[in-house]
């Protein structure tokens, strides 16, 4: 995830996101845990990653702007946009990642990226993420009735 604060001249950690939808092969553990340091001035990772055939994906976290990964877009298949701060499940949604998504979304056009949102989605947040392609829900489902919970997000999502 790239940070609020990080300046031009620190590395940057990419993750690398797998798609096996996608793909022909499954992937070794090499391929499948790949991290790349990445620097503003290196262009050749995104390159050797494209070329095993593997997706690149990018997280921001909610104090990061979208402006901070614009250049990055151009590389990117995926950009993950935490709705909370990671690491502890049930947080509430952050709702400066509405801008986020729909700027995104304005964005996907020039560039071929899917939007995922992860964090504090619920029947009633879901609305506001409309735009993404990928909504990644977690304790809503989880701390009720299965089946119950995954219909409200589908009417949620209308």
């Amino acid at each position: 995830a790239i940070g609020e604060g990080m300046t031009s001249t620190q590395t940057q950690q990419l993750s690398v996101a797998y798609n096996h939808s996608q793909s022909t092969h499954a992937p070794s553990n090499a391929e499948a845990n790949v991290q790349v340091d990445w620097n503003e001035t290196n262009t050749t990772s995104d390159s050797y990653i494209k070329n095993k055939g593997i997706k690149v994906g990018l997280s921001i976290k909610p104090n990061t702007s979208v402006d901070k990964i614009i250049p990055y877009l151009k590389n990117i298949d995926l950009v993950l946009v935490m709705s909370v701060e990671p690491g502890r499940g049930g947080q509430a949604f952050i709702e400066s990642s509405k801008e986020k998504v729909e700027e995104l979304y304005k964005l996907q056009h020039s560039y071929n990226y899917v939007i995922e949102v992860d964090g504090g989605i619920n029947n009633e947040t879901i609305k506001k993420i409309k735009d993404a392609n990928i909504s990644v829900v977690g304790s809503y489902i989880t701390n009720g009735e299965y089946e119950s919970k995954i219909n409200s997000l589908k009417e949620g999502e209308k």
